[in-house]
């Protein structure tokens, strides 16, 4: 794997925890609290453990 693709793919974690965060954020401000923690935490979860799964641990 080409290491600017691979770097780019070590980023994603991140950018897809912090796009959780923001949606989060804006959310609160709409939904009773309650509904928001149970429902959207497990929506935003899903995408992040799918990436984490494809992400190579290590170089090859």
């Amino acid at each position: 794997m080409q290491s600017d693709v691979r770097g780019g793919l070590t980023l994603l974690p991140k950018a897809i925890a912090s796009l959780a965060y923001l949606i989060l954020l804006i959310f609160t401000s709409v939904l009773p609290v309650d509904n928001l923690a149970f429902f959207i935490s497990f929506a935003l979860l899903v995408p992040f453990l799918v990436f984490m799964c494809l992400i190579p641990e290590s170089p090859r």
